[in-house]
Formats: structure tokens, C-alpha cells, sequence
């Protein structure tokens, strides 16, 4: 447990109230009976009577206005997040960190996440930049008369990038397709012994003493089980592997995935073809459905409401059960915003967060020393995901300014910038740079985690270079006009 880093001791745990700690502080009798618990599981036993008992919590998916108020969702829009008995999860998170290399190896090269050693910001960039690429050589098309994109013969071929949504995915995916694709990977017998033996789990509660079970899992893999990601990446798998094929032979475009999170750069809106029979196979033989609502399908060229009008003309007639996709000019993929209208869209969230922590400083009349504190630890922090990818926007460093004088309840100007960072000569605890923490951030990500954006960094000047005017050439923009996006490329 200790040298895998599987259980935390402050960790909560399942329904029978043992946590980590306890195994742990066991010593020799504790490490027997999970040794021989595990054996026996893995040479076909039954697993003890409940060992498939969990707690479980729904968590909200998405962020909605009168959250701050009251949070209210429909079932299907929360997160089931199941809390096992620590038993389970010890035994199930050591066997599956054992497959974690052999395993990994084997995964589609598309899917990025909870896979070691592949990162899924890597997906953000690869998606961006290869659609960036494709609108480029469309509007060279056009501005050369091959195509006229508001005739509807040639809305087929305007670059897309579609954004796919999966209703419940982890919960909807049939065991029976799971185990297929185990047994098709030759996973030793003992080790699907094990996993089988988790199908039968079922979340609980304890009310006046007796236990009553709430929920039964059917399907799917538990979101909390040590087990879960690696299940479902090989369940979805074979899937990957149909989508990559196709859209290399036909050279239509890439995908990426980040779990169930997937994301495809289209040269043209005709290849969404290729994807709908793969989906509907996903859908019949694995229990995987997309959400249509919730898909989105990013139009790679600037979106007019007579050209909106004629995608949606588009997919009635050749695509009707994704009719309901949402046309538009950006999305969200992973906390990052896509598409030619993303703009300073990704920064409007983390910067009013950022404001709002900073408020939240100033009225608590904190001492000093907490508020500063917070402001490091809570305040701060919140750019740094977006940071990875993006420049902090320049008005933030006034913003910073700003900030570090209202958290000190301080009038403004009071300090020179320099003064807040050299605190401690006073004896007090010195602020965080907000600008210093952004630009650290994305120096990290391009230096050590996305460690490829130069190779689509030189695609992308090539591509410019042979399609756009030289007027707009001339400014280093790579994107076509009339996009004013920065590439998302550290």
C-alpha cells in the first residue's frame, strides 16, 4: 500500500467504518487477511458478504447561476461517487497498479487520460492547433473561388471540430462488453476472477441500525473504485482504435480522448460520416450513449446565423439523430474554451474566481497574517490550471495590484509592486505573484508536461506561410482572419 501510495490515512471509508489506518496498524494479522482475502477472490472464491458495499455521494456536474444560492440537478446530472470498504480498494488498487505498465503500453495512443506518463493538456493543444490548421487552408479555398461557403453544396466541407458527450459513461458500460474485451486482451484468468467478483456491488445506508441497500449497480464501473479507470479505458478502447483508423485512411482529421472526454478536429463537416456508425456501434454493443443536447460541434469559420441555419439543414438530412448537436463558435473541452470565438472567454472564469476569493479576503476581517495566507493558498491558485496553456491577459497585473491592497485593507498606491513580495523584512509573511505564479505555470507545461507544441508550433508557421494574405501574415497571426484567438501553445 505504503510503496504504490494506494489509501490515505485521512481517506473516508466505506460502509463498514474501517479506514486505512486500521489495516495498517494491524501489522502482520491484517496484511493475512487481506493477502489471503485476495487469494482466494483471485482463484475463484465468492468475496466475503460485503465486500461489494459502498457508501455513495452525487456530486453536480457543471457550474449553473444560482449555484452560490442553491444547488439543484436533475439525476442524470450528478456524478455518482462511490466510497468502498477500504478492503476492497486495497486489494483491487494493488492488483490493478500491478497490470498499470503491461496495461498502459496496450492503451490507443488517443487516450490520455489516467494513463502513465500521457498527459490530457497535450489533447487541448493537438486539438486547437489541427483545427486552426484546417480552417487556415479552407479560407485559402475560398478566398481562391474553389468554394463559396454560404453555398449549401459547400457547407459539407467547412472544418469542424466536434465535441462528444456521453450520457453517464462510466456508469452505462455493460459488463459483459467490459469482460469481452478482457478476455479478448488475454487478461490472466485470476485477474478477471477478481474484477468479476466486484459486479455485484451495491451502495448502502445504515438507518436505525439496519442496513438497507439503496442502489444496485448493473452496469458500469464504480466512480471511487481503484479498478474504475482502468476498466473502462480498455472497454472503450476498441472504439478508439475504429475512430483513429478511419479518420487516418480517409485523412480527415484527428481524435483525442481524455477518458470518455472526446474530442475531433474535422478538415470538413462531411466527416462526421465516418464517426455515426462507429458511436451507434458503441451505443448497441457497449451501452455507451452520446447525449446529443450536450454535444457540441464547433464551426471552424465565422458562424453567421444563415450559415447556423444551413449546418443544422445539414445535419437533419444526413446525421438526424445528432440534429440536436450544438452549432456554435466555441466550447468548452476539458476547462478550456475551443473554437475561433474562444477569445478571453477561458480567462473570465478563474479572473472572477480570483476576485471573488480576493472579496471574500477583505470582508472576513481576518488578521494580517490569515488573510495573506488564504490569499496564497486559495486566491492565487485558482489561474494556475488555465495558466498551463494560456498567457495571463496584461490587465491582470493591475488586477494583482489591486488585490494584494484590499487583502492588506490597504488605500491604493500605498505600496510599490516590488513591496508586497519583500513582507517578510516587516515580519510578516510575503504575498504570491499572481503574474510571477502564471508565467512559472506555463514555462513548467511547455518545458516538462506539453513538451510537443513545437512540433505543431512549425506547422502552424508553415500552414500560415502558404494560406493566409500577407497583410495578415504580416501581424504573426496563425489563424485565419477573422479569429483573433492566441494559439493555446506554450
Amino acid at each position: 500500500m505504503e510503496a504504490h501510495g494506494i489509501g490515505r490515512n485521512g481517506s473516508r471509508p466505506g460502509p463498514d467504518g474501517i479506514p486505512y489506518v486500521a489495516w495498517s496498524s494491524a501489522g502482520p494479522v491484517g496484511e493475512d487477511t487481506l493477502f489471503s482475502t485476495d487469494n482466494a477472490i483471485r482463484n475463484g472464491s465468492e468475496p466475503p458478504i460485503n465486500f461489494n458495499e459502498s457508501g455513495i455521494s452525487f456530486i453536480p456536474k457543471g457550474e449553473e447561476e444560482v449555484d452560490p444560492i442553491e444547488i439543484i440537478r436533475n439525476a442524470n446530472d450528478n456524478r455518482p461517487i462511490s466510497t468502498k470498504n477500504t478492503d476492497n480498494k486495497v486489494i483491487v488498487g494493488v492488483n490493478t497498479y500491478k497490470l498499470k505498465d503491461r496495461y498502459s503500453a496496450n492503451t490507443h495512443s488517443t487516450q490520455r487520460g489516467f494513463v502513465g506518463g500521457r498527459n490530457f493538456l497535450g489533447n487541448v493543444l493537438d486539438l486547437d492547433s489541427a483545427g486552426r490548421i484546417y480552417s487556415m487552408f479552407f479560407a485559402a479555398l475560398c478566398a481562391g473561388g474553389v468554394f463559396d461557403i454560404y453555398n449549401m453544396r459547400n457547407i459539407a466541407n467547412i472544418p469542424i471540430l466536434p465535441l462528444f458527450d456521453f450520457a453517464a459513461a462510466f456508469p452505462s458500460v455493460t459488463h459483459r462488453w467490459i469482460f469481452k474485451v478482457l478476455e479478448h486482451r488475454k487478461l490472466p484468468k485470476h485477474y478477471m476472477n477478481l474484477y468479476k467478483a466486484n459486479r455485484d456491488a451495491h451502495a448502502i445506508i445504515t438507518h436505525k441500525g439496519s442496513r438497507i441497500i439503496i442502489l444496485n449497480f448493473l452496469s458500469g464501473v464504480l466512480q471511487g473504485c481503484p479498478g474504475s479507470a482502468f476498466l473502462f479505458n480498455n472497454s472503450l478502447d476498441p472504439f478508439l482504435y475504429l475512430f483513429h483508423r478511419i479518420l487516418r485512411e480517409k485523412r480527415a482529421g484527428i481524435l483525442r480522448a481524455c477518458a470518455d472526454d472526446i474530442g475531433v478536429a474535422l478538415r470538413a463537416l462531411k466527416f462526421l460520416k465516418l464517426l455515426f456508425p462507429i458511436f451507434q456501434s458503441a451505443q448497441s454493443i457497449a451501452g455507451l450513449n452520446l447525449k446529443p443536447s450536450k454535444c457540441n460541434l464547433i464551426v471552424l469559420v465565422q458562424l453567421s446565423d444563415d450559415l447556423y441555419n444551413q449546418i443544422k439543414v445539414w445535419l437533419t438530412a444526413n446525421l438526424p439523430a445528432w440534429a440536436n448537436f450544438q452549432v456554435c463558435s466555441t466550447a468548452k473541452y476539458l476547462g478550456f474554451f475551443l473554437g475561433p470565438d474562444a477569445g478571453a472567454h477561458n480567462w473570465v472564469g478563474p479572473l472572477r474566481k480570483f476576485r471573488d476569493r480576493v472579496a471574500a479576503i477583505r470582508v472576513s476581517d481576518a488578521p494580517v497574517s490569515i488573510a495573506i495566507y488564504t490569499y496564497n493558498v486559495r486566491a492565487v491558485p485558482v489561474t494556475s490550471y488555465v495558466s498551463q496553456l494560456l498567457p495571463l491577459p496584461k490587465e491582470a497585473a493591475a488586477l494583482e495590484r489591486t488585490s494584494m491592497h484590499t487583502v492588506l485593507r490597504l488605500p491604493q498606491q500605498t505600496f510599490h509592486h516590488s513591496d508586497f513580495f519583500n513582507l517578510s523584512e516587516l515580519g510578516i509573511k510575503d504575498l504570491r505573484s499572481l503574474t510571477v505564479a502564471c508565467k512559472s505555470a506555463l514555462f513548467r507545461c511547455a518545458a516538462c508536461t506539453v513538451t510537443h507544441w513545437a512540433h505543431w508550433k512549425t506547422q502552424l508557421q508553415t500552414t500560415a506561410a502558404e494560406t493566409l494574405p500577407l497583410s495578415h501574415l504580416h501581424d504573426g497571426s496563425l489563424s485565419p482572419p477573422p479569429s483573433g484567438t492566441p494559439p493555446p501553445s506554450p
